[in-house]
């Protein structure tokens, strides 16, 4: 928050201005990056932000009480997730500073798998230097329902790790987005993410 007053001599001060909030624009951050854990208060961690391109539910933090279609965190007490209602969801996460990187990267990731999902409801992991799915590219897809290839055992929390190209290396600014789509209504379940990070 700011507030300012004009002073248009050594007495002639005018009264404070209500208070006035703006935000930074959001620098890039290390990598290796720090795990994210969706442990905030507020909506969305610092400089992550959605998008709806169809539908009414949106990607957002949410904390698992034992009950529902995604009953545990996979640690702390709070994810990220899509409900379940028709949607398809962006996720951006915050940018990430290749500028120095020269190596190979990867996402490491966990992800919620459910045995009783449609079967078509799906994440989809793209990078590109904006915000946007336009010139993106797709570096990991997964099913939610347990029995689609690669499958597991049961419902739960699953760790999944892919690579980031390394023709983003050398870019001061990359997005890791996530497309979440569940199609199927009330046979669909919600999409869950949790303890994100980007390692080499």
């Amino acid at each position: 928050y700011v507030w300012v007053r004009s002073l248009c001599s050594a007495t002639d001060i005018s009264s404070w201005s209500d208070p006035v909030s703006f935000t930074t624009a959001c620098s890039s951050s290390a990598v290796p990056s720090t795990p994210e854990g969706f442990e905030v208060t507020t909506a969305l961690p610092n400089c992550w932000s959605t998008e709806l391109i169809s539908g009414t539910t949106n990607w957002a933090v949410f904390a698992p009480t034992g009950s529902g279609d995604i009953t545990t965190s996979h640690s702390g007490t709070k994810v990220i997730y899509k409900p379940y209602s028709n949607s398809d969801a962006l996720l951006f996460s915050t940018p990430f500073n290749y500028s120095a990187i020269t190596a190979a990267t990867r996402v490491n990731v966990w992800l919620y798998r459910n045995s009783a999902a449609a079967a078509a409801d799906r994440y989809r992991f793209f990078v590109n230097t904006s915000k946007s799915l336009t010139g993106a590219t797709q570096i990991f897809e997964l099913f939610l329902k347990t029995t689609v290839a690669p499958t597991v055992t049961t419902t739960g929390w699953y760790n999944y790790t892919f690579d980031i190209p390394t023709s983003v290396n050398g870019q001061s600014m990359v997005y890791v987005i996530v497309q979440a789509t569940t199609s199927n209504s009330f046979s669909s379940y919600a999409l869950g993410m949790d303890d994100f990070k980007i390692e080499s």
